[in-house]
C-alpha cells in the first residue's frame, strides 16, 4: 500500500519514481514540476514510500527469477546429462552449475551473517534504551 497518509499527487509521484529512470521522468508522469519532485524527495514519508514500493517490486522480480532459475537449472542438467552432447558442452554446463551453487551458498551464508548482526544490533539498542 503506497503511503496512505500521502496526497493523490504525492502517491502518483511515489508510483512514478518506482518505475522511472529520473526525477524528471517521474515528475512528468505524476503531473508535477521537477522542483515539486525534489521537494517530495526531501519528505521522509515519501522517501520511505518509494523505498517500500521498490522493495516490493524487487521481491516480485526475485520470485520470478527464482522460478526461471529452476527452469534454467533443469535445462543445464539436461545438457550435462545428455551423453549425445559434446563432452566440452557437458562439462561447461557442469561447471556453470557448480559455480552457481557455490555463489548461492556464499550469498545465503552472507545473508545469515547480516541477519545475525542486525539481531545483535537490535538487542544492543534495546539494552541501551533500558
Amino acid at each position: 500500500m503506497v503511503g496512505t497518509a500521502l496526497k493523490p499527487r504525492q502517491k502518483a509521484f511515489v508510483t512514478a519514481m518506482a518505475s522511472s529512470n529520473s526525477i524528471q521522468e517521474a515528475a512528468k508522469k505524476a503531473s508535477v514540476t521537477v522542483r515539486t519532485g525534489y521537494n517530495y524527495l526531501a519528505n521522509p514519508t515519501i522517501k520511505s514510500a518509494i523505498r517500500e514500493l521498490q522493495r516490493r517490486k524487487m521481491f516480485e522480480m526475485t520470485s520470478r527469477l527464482n522460478y526461471a532459475s529452476d527452469i534454467a537449472l533443469n535445462v543445464l542438467l539436461g545438457i550435462m546429462n545428455d551423453v549425445k552432447n559434446n563432452a566440452q558442452i557437458r562439462s561447461q554446463a557442469a561447471m556453470f552449475i557448480i559455480k552457481a551453487s557455490q555463489q548461492a551458498f556464499e550469498d545465503d551464508d552472507l545473508a545469515m551473517r547480516i541477519e545475525r548482526l542486525e539481531q545483535q544490533e537490535e538487542r544492543k539498542e534495546k539494552y541501551l534504551r533500558g
